[in-house]
């Protein structure tokens, strides 16, 4: 199935052992949060807590610290886990940190400009055909928040692409109409599709911020 719609969704990991990631990265986001003296009891109203200026210096920092050292966790229950579904040996790596083991939390406010443009990670020079990437739910991802896709766009030639100095990826130029869909991974599910794959976060219109974790692994 992954093959013809360029994703599947699938069950992730075993109750406990989600339960122990949910935690720890809990723990590092309120870390980050607390260090520029935000408290926050629910991740999922974290929007009502930061102005723009705050946002992103948040972001910043989780970004520059997001590394599995950084949370209590073996890496490679994710790796198992994703290399069974796939029947393949894969590990998680970085395009820029090579030897690390790399993570992205995003953080999507609600009707906010915070999402990333429609496009293809293969536009990116660092960015390698070769990988798989997973987009996993971890707080007030839902129907009007959870990243989008265009089923089978893995497939398609000849797209133009524009860049826009708002955004670090290219994006692509879409008719009116243009079909993406949210396939909308429950808690404990994980969202797995191809680099190639032509995806967005689109504009969050629920009422809470949406807490996703990223990865991008690679056979070893």
């Amino acid at each position: 199935m992954m093959k013809e719609k360029g994703y599947l969704v699938e069950n992730f990991l075993r109750e406990f052992e989600h339960d122990i990631l949910l935690s720890e990265l809990e723990l590092f986001v309120t870390k980050q949060c607390e260090s520029l003296n935000i408290k926050i009891d629910n991740l999922t109203q974290y929007h009502k807590y930061v102005d723009d200026d705050i946002h992103y210096k948040i972001i910043k920092k989780i970004y520059d610290n997001s590394f599995f050292d950084e949370i209590n966790f073996n890496v490679e229950i994710i790796e198992n886990r994703i290399s069974d579904i796939l029947d393949r040996k894969l590990v998680i790596k970085d395009d820029y940190y090579q030897d690390t083991k790399k993570i992205n939390i995003r953080a999507i406010r609600p009707n906010k400009n915070d999402m990333s443009p429609i496009h293809r990670d293969t536009w990116l020079d660092k960015l390698k055909e070769s990988g798989i990437n997973l987009y996993i739910p971890l707080w007030g991802s839902n129907k009007d928040s959870s990243l989008a896709v265009a089923e089978g766009s893995h497939k398609w030639v000849n797209l133009v692409k524009v860049d826009d100095d708002k955004f670090s990826v290219p994006k692509l130029k879409v008719p009116y109409g243009f079909p993406l869909i949210r396939p909308n991974p429950k808690p404990n599910e994980v969202l797995i599709f191809y680099p190639k794959l032509i995806h967005s976060g689109l504009n969050n219109t629920s009422n809470e911020t949406r807490f996703s974790l990223e990865i991008r692994l690679y056979e070893n």
